[in-house]
């Protein structure tokens, strides 16, 4: 069975990058609704689950994380950080350097995709994740 992400982790993940790296702890009226939002896409629903390995709610995790703007500062951060957490809570290894995560979530974030482009950008970083936590 595969272990999710709650709530309560992707806080402490957030609180944790910004003491690490800095940043304004600071978040929206609606960031609960948007963390809700993400974090339910970790299942499946009606017998269908759009992103069935770990490898692809890691993706799903860090693609929504990174452009969502849940919080004031660190939204990058902590969708590496939450991404690699989940693969780890999963038991994978983190063989993922600091800068190509870096360059990862720029890259990620960088992207305006919409629909179906989504899902393939998702699919794919589901693939390098794989290559980066075994």
């Amino acid at each position: 069975m595969i272990k999710l992400l709650d709530k309560k982790h992707i806080y402490i993940i957030h609180q944790h990058t910004i003491n690490k790296f800095g940043g304004d702890m600071g978040h929206y009226n609606n960031t609960d609704q948007k963390i809700e939002s993400i974090l339910a896409q970790q299942h499946g629903y009606f017998g269908y689950d759009k992103y069935p390995t770990i490898y692809e709610k890691a993706a799903m995790l860090i693609y929504f994380f990174a452009n969502s703007h849940c919080f004031v500062d660190g939204n990058k951060r902590v969708a590496i950080t939450a991404g690699g957490v989940f693969l780890k809570m999963n038991g994978l290894e983190d063989h993922l350097d600091d800068m190509e995560g870096y360059n990862k979530t720029m890259e990620i974030a960088s992207r305006e995709l919409h629909g179906v482009e989504v899902d393939k950008y998702i699919k794919g970083l589901s693939i390098w994740l794989s290559t980066k936590f075994y």
